[in-house]
Order: C-alpha cells, then structure tokens, then sequence
C-alpha cells in the first residue's frame, strides 16, 4: 500500500473534523448553546406580548454556588499535588517536582484563571477542556532609543538577537555664547529589531465550540479516541509566529466570521462583541485545523499517531505525535460516552417550569391589581374610557347614566399566593439533584434550637457528598492527566537549572536529575469540609496521639515524625509554612547508638545532681536568709522598747520643767520682783 499523499491526508483530517462529536450545528452543540442562554437567563422564544416575560435563574444559581467551593477546595492548598516516588532513594526529589509543577501551573500559566474556566465549562457546557504543549515561539519587537553615546550604541546592539532597523547619527548643538573648546559631541539615535525564541510550557483552555473527537470516542480520556483535533480562527501573522512558510500562509484564505453557529450565537450575544469590521492582509482570520489523528501513513497496514495542520484544502504541517495535548474534565461522565452531563442540564427543565408558573403568578397580580372593565357604550361620555385607564389616586370617573347600569369591573380571583408552594417543590429538587442548598444561611438561633443536629448534619453531608464526589472525578481524570502531562515536558525539554523560592525556601531546581513519573496523586480536601472542620478533626488526632504517648501499653505507636505531620498540618491548614515553627524531625538533633546513649544518659544525671546541689545551696541560703531575718526583728524589737523609754523619760522631763516654771512665775508675781532667766518671753 503506498505512501499517503497530502491530499489524502487533507481529506481524512477535513472527513473526521466534519463529523466529530461537538461539530456546529449537531447535537452537542445546540445543546451546549441552549445550557449557556440558560445561564444567562435569556427568554425562551416562547413569549406572548402583553404577558410576564420574566425568566427564573435556576441554572446560574447552582452554577454560581457551587464554583467557589470548588476554587476554595483546588486553589487554596500549597500541597495541591504529589507525585508518587519510584523508588525510596526518589523520595526527596518527589516534594520538589511537586512544588515545581505546582509552580508552572499557578505562576507561569495563570493557574487560577485556567482552573476556574476549566471547572465552569464541566458545569455549564458537559465537559471542560484545556490543551498543554511545550510552546515554541519565534518573537520579533522593535524598540527606540535617542542620545546615544556611541559607547552606550554598542552595548545596546552587542546581543546576537538585536539587528539595527534604523540608525541616525546627529551632533550636540551649543548655545551661541558657549565658548566651544572640545570637539562637538556625537549622539545616535538607533530603532533595533530583537527576535528571540519563548519555549515554554503553556496551559491554555480550549472553548468548547472549538474542540472536535471523533465520532466513536467511548471515553472521557481523549488520548483513546481515534482522532482528537482543534478548530479555531487564527491571523495570518499568528500563523507565521507559529513557524509555517511565509508565502504559503499568504495564499491561504480567508475564513467568512460565520456566527450562525449557535454556540457563537450564544457566547457572543451581543452585537458589539462580533467583530465584522474590515482588516488588513495580516490580520484577516485563517480557520486552522489541529488534529491528532491514528492514521496509516505510511501505508505499512499500521496506524501512528500523527500531528496535522491543515487550513482549507492546504497542509502546513505533518509530523509524528508521541501524544495528544487535550485533558478533560466532566462533572457527570457518562459510562462509553466521551461528553458527560453538565449539572446545568439537571436544572434546566425546572429553570422552564419556574419561569412558567412565575410568569403565571406575575400575571394574576397584573390582573388582580389592574382588573378589566364592562361598560355600556350608552353609558358613557367622551371623557370615561381616559378617566377609568388613569390611575391617579383620587381620580373622577364620569358617566352618562347611573353607574350600576353602565359600568363593571372584571374581578379576577388572586391566585399568586399559590405559587410559592409550587416554586419550593422546584426548589427542593434543584437540591436533591444538584446538592447545591443553603438551608443552613439565614437561619436564626431560635430556628437552629428546632432542628436536629443529627438531621441537620446528615442533610449536609449528603449535599456535601454530591459536590465532592464531581470534585474527586474532575481530580482523578483531567487534574491527574495534566500535570503528568506537564511533567513529561519537563522532562522531555529540560532548561538549565534554576534557583526559584518554593514554600518559603530559595532552592535549586534541576529537572535534568528527575525520574519520569507514572502516578500523580491529587490533594483536595477531607470531604469539602471548612478549614474550621478540618482544624477540629487534627485536634482530635493530636489529642488522641499525646493519649498514646503517655499509655504505656501503647509505647512507640506514636513516632516523633507522626506527632510532627500532626502539628504541620495543623500550620497548613492555617496557610502558614511549618518551617517556620516546627523543625523536622530528621533535622532536629538525632540520638545514635550505645555510647551516644550512654553519654546522653550520663549528661542527664549530671544534670540532675548539679539540680540537686543547687537546690540544696537554695535551701541553705534559704535558712540563712530565715536566721537573718530573726537576728533583725530582734533587734528592732530591743530598739523600738528603748526608743519608748526614751519617750517615757523625755515627757516626764517636760513636765518637771513645766511645773518649775510656773512655780517661779508664782514667786515673781508673789515677790513683786524679776526673777533673771525666768519670766513671760
């Protein structure tokens, strides 16, 4: 069998993409585009004039409830993935490759966004899709400078990729008074053209209506498929960036913006968000085709894996494939079918129902508080069809004959009070369906003392469940797929090492020293439990563990490493580094052998007999300090009776004293006579 001709191989790859699962205008597609005006709570095209219109948000909401708890359960974990050692003298390389990985997908790749579309695409649009590859870039820029030295010239055009586009030499004018000693200066001003290449592995959401397996695809892994591809709108200049032949991509032509596709329809609903307007040549829109196709190519009867490029009827490339790039995630996968079920498409026909009978209860309100009126033409003037339309308060109202004879309203019984028992049965199987409720929110203390605990919890764990369970399949299909994806570039285009801050540590990263990995494990949370959960949960396990260590029975169950994992993810779960607080074990100062023991064992006795002896000068100081004390009170007691004599004597002194002055007064007085030293000052 010969060779296959490019012809050939443009007609198969033109056969699979016109054919593949999620094609415009099949099934999958209109689908997808009714799940996306859904959400969006466009109407249903079902509208009557004249009556409600309103449309309910059943699908948004549920959409909208449940993203952040996935955000919370992927992005908010350092530890996100781990891959598995190969072997135990792997094992310190594992933590780093994680971390390394890890980096690539948050900092180098807009981690956050990517994992964001990609989950809602699962929700909304049955399946999610990205696309990894190692990135190869030819990138021109052109930068300017003006008053150059020539010095500071030759240093901006030194690199090999800077090629000089414009180059004007000009001299410094002085002032027409300056005195000019020196030579007039020279200055450059120079436009140079840096082309350099930008390798690096990119992750990239791929939209839905953009992606093409072919038609007996049986599972959710594309890499099973027979033929998975890409089909999107490129410029002539994107092309040329991702390195086809300049001249060929100049004949190919041009792709009409179709946007009778419903899904474009749907996405880009506005009419400012289409992009009709008139461009030149190097912007004018290429419809490429990316496909992986198992093929016999070479006519030998066995089939390859091969990438093909095509655009119209031309080849622009064709080269052996070792893999596919896509990865995909569903929030249903359905058992031999590549597309899922989207948890929009649960709620969708409830989103109709709730709409309908609003739209209904909306309706008797309007007519209920706006009833219709019977009126006899004889019994009115010119002026009461206006008056009784007004709906001033206090308005007048005129007829030409008694008012029972000419006129009626049209009362309409109020029913819309009725449709709220209808909508919370809607309600109730929008939670059983998807798990999305908030029966918890809003409740008061005094609502909360009427519910189990026991129900309470069990309802939402169950809701819990249904969540964590679409978290655990979009962790153990696509997330998994990915970064030993990403990995295996790693590997397979190895740059030079580098020195990057993983977990709070400047560390070296050589991906030339890895091992190729087979497992990768996905860490997501104990159920979707908060942290405030999860704290108590390790607290538990810490108590338990401190338990056994002091239990005899249980000697050695509890390892110094475990009570550390312990006590790290306790730190973890508070967004912190462990390092920080706790060193590990194997760090820590470790206790080897007999003599180490023996030495150990010696060093603590001498600390405990150098504890005894101090304590003994304690006690000693201790009495010393006590016999001190009583020598003091003593004699304070002796000073404090002699001080009181002393007082005793003085007072009776002062009296003597007191009573011989007035025995001379009574003399001087007596006597008549001035008795010197004596008498009134």
């Amino acid at each position: 069998m010969p060779k296959m001709s490019d012809g050939e191989l443009v007609a198969l790859v033109d056969h699979e993409f016109n054919n593949a699962l999620g094609k415009p205008g099949g099934e999958i597609a209109t689908e997808r585009a009714a799940a996306y005006d859904y959400y969006l709570s466009k109407k249903y095209g079902t509208e009557i004039e004249g009556q409600s219109q309103f449309v309910t948000s059943e699908v948004s909401d549920c959409h909208d409830s449940v993203m952040p708890y996935y955000m919370r359960m992927f992005s908010t974990r350092e530890n996100f993935l781990s891959f598995d050692p190969v072997g135990e003298e792997d094992e310190e390389f594992v933590n780093q490759q994680s971390d390394y990985i890890q980096h690539l997908f948050w900092k180098k790749n807009d981690g956050y966004i990517v994992l964001y579309n990609w989950i809602f695409d699962a929700e909304l649009q049955k399946n999610g899709i990205v696309k990894c590859w190692y990135d190869t870039k030819t990138i021109t820029r052109y930068e300017t400078y003006s008053g150059l030295t020539e010095v500071e010239l030759l240093n901006i055009v030194a690199p090999d990729e800077v090629e000089i586009d414009q180059l004007t030499e000009r001299e410094e004018a002085f002032g027409e008074n300056v005195l000019q000693l020196a030579p007039t200066p020279v200055t450059f001003d120079v436009r140079i053209k840096r082309t350099f290449q930008k390798n690096e592995i990119t992750v990239d959401n791929v939209p839905p209506e953009e992606y093409r397996i072919s038609a007996d695809a049986r599972h959710l892994d594309p890499s099973r498929a027979r033929m998975v591809g890409h089909e999107r709108e490129v410029t002539r200049t994107e092309l040329i960036e991702m390195g086809f032949d300049k001249e060929k991509v100049k004949d190919l032509p041009t792709h009409n913006m179709d946007f009778s596709s419903d899904e474009k329809l749907s996405r880009y609903d506005r009419d400012d968000e289409r992009d009709d307007r008139a461009v030149q040549d190097a912007e004018d829109k290429i419809l490429l085709r990316e496909a992986y196709i198992r093929v016999d190519y070479h006519g030998n009867g066995k089939s390859e894996l091969r990438q093909v490029f095509t655009a119209g009827s031309e080849l622009l490339d064709n080269q052996p494939a070792d893999r596919q790039p896509f990865h995909v995630i569903s929030s249903q996968p359905l058992p031999h079918k590549h597309f899922g079920r989207a948890q929009a498409e649960k709620v969708m026909d409830l989103q109709i129902l709730s709409s309908t009978i609003t739209r209904q209860g909306l309706d008797n309100l309007y007519h209920a508080n706006k009833p219709g009126h019977l009126m006899w033409d004889q019994g009115m003037t010119e002026d009461t069809v206006d008056e009784i339309l007004t709906t001033n308060i206090g308005r007048l109202v005129t007829t030409s004959r008694p008012v029972g004879d000419s006129y009626t309203p049209l009362t309409v019984p109020f029913t819309a009070d009725k449709v709220f028992t209808f909508l919370d049965l809607i309600e109730k199987a929008k939670k059983d369906r998807t798990g999305v409720q908030a029966d918890s929110e809003g409740l008061t203390p005094d609502q909360l003392k009427n519910i189990q605990q026991s129900v309470l919890t069990q309802s939402l764990d169950m809701s819990r469940a249904k969540i964590e369970l679409r978290g655990r399949t979009y962790a153990e299909t696509g997330f998994r797929t990915l970064f030993l994806h990403m990995h295996e570039l790693v590997l397979k285009h190895p740059k030079k090492a580098e020195i990057l801050r993983l977990r709070g540590k400047v560390v070296e990263v050589d991906p030339t020293q890895w091992a190729s990995r087979e497992n990768v494990t996905i860490n997501i949370g104990i159920g979707i439990g908060t942290k405030e959960q999860k704290h108590v949960l390790l607290e538990a396990i810490w108590e338990k563990q401190k338990e056994l260590i002091g239990d005899e029975r249980f000697a050695g169950m509890v390892q110094p490493q475990n009570a550390f994992n312990t006590v790290s993810a306790m730190v973890r779960n508070a967004n912190e580094e462990p390092a920080r607080y706790f060193t590990p074990v194997d760090e820590a100062p470790q206790q080897g052998g007999a003599e180490a023991q023996l030495a150990q064992a010696q060093l603590q006795m001498q600390q405990m007999a150098l504890q005894i002896e101090q304590q003994n000068s304690a006690v000693g100081e201790m009495r010393a300090a006590t016999d001190r004390m009583k020598v003091m009170l003593q004699d304070k007691q002796a000073d404090e009776k002699l001080a009181l004599e002393r007082e005793k004597v003085m007072n009776a002194f002062e009296v003597a004293m007191a009573n011989l002055e007035k025995d001379y007064t009574d003399i001087e007085v007596t006597s008549g006579r001035d008795i010197p030293g004596v008498g009134r000052a």
